[in-house]
């Protein structure tokens, strides 16, 4: 098995994993498709999949829902990657936890790249908003440098975010919830698998959900070009 114990700076890999990014939802606190919103010279959602892909993630599945289609064109180039994948959500308003078990199907089912028995074989599935666009390769890597199995989640100052990673062998239960369960209740069945890893910036909290919080996110980024 690969060992997962590594980090930043040692001889061995980080772990990897695939993704499912979730963009099924109606913006109803934005007022308009938050995901479609410009970030840089993107959108949110394409910001999103493309710091997935610039991490150690295999595949992304980003699960689309209200709105699929202008959506989809918001992936720009990224919907002819190959290790992207479009997996449909009709049930999207049962809740989020009916997108996360499509996404995860879609990773099941293959398309894309495999990820094949070698030493990358991925460690488990990355769940992400796709309302997160502060999120960075950097953060991903770290959350995977931190799974050693279970559900492992980021914290910032003691507050849990995303994205989180989902051991392979606790997708089964994933996909067995209940729609009305929410994935609250995979952590609620299994306490002794949940691992938290501090992150040192408040990106994983910051989503943009309405009009205030995407300007606030706007500020982080033009901060961030400002130092770089």
């Amino acid at each position: 098995m690969h060992d997962l114990s590594t980090r930043p700076g040692d001889a061995s890999p980080l772990a990897r994993a695939d993704a499912v990014v979730l963009a099924a939802g109606e913006s109803r606190r934005m007022g308009r498709p938050k995901m479609l919103l410009p970030w840089g010279d993107a959108t949110v959602l394409e910001a999103v999949v493309a710091s997935l892909l610039a991490a150690p993630v295999d595949r992304v599945a980003v699960v689309l829902g209200h709105g699929a289609d202008e959506h989809r064109a918001a992936l720009g180039w990224l919907d002819a990657e190959p290790r992207v994948l479009v997996a449909h959500n009709p049930r999207c308003r049962e809740g989020m936890l009916t997108s996360v078990q499509a996404g995860v199907t879609a990773l099941l089912r293959g398309g894309g790249p495999a990820a094949g028995p070698g030493p990358f074989r991925p460690a488990g599935v990355l769940i992400a908003l796709g309302d997160q666009p502060l999120i960075t390769p950097g953060t991903v890597a770290r959350v995977l440098t931190g799974h050693g199995g279970g559900l492992t989640v980021p914290t910032f100052a003691g507050r849990r975010g995303h994205p989180i990673c989902v051991d392979r062998r606790l997708l089964g239960p994933l996909l067995a919830l209940a729609p009305e369960a929410g994935l609250r209740a995979l952590f609620l069945q299994h306490p002794e698998a949940v691992a938290e890893v501090p992150v040192p910036t408040e990106e994983i909290l910051l989503d943009v959900d309405t009009p205030d919080a995407y300007r606030r996110a706007l500020a982080v980024l033009a901060q961030r070009k400002r130092g770089a």
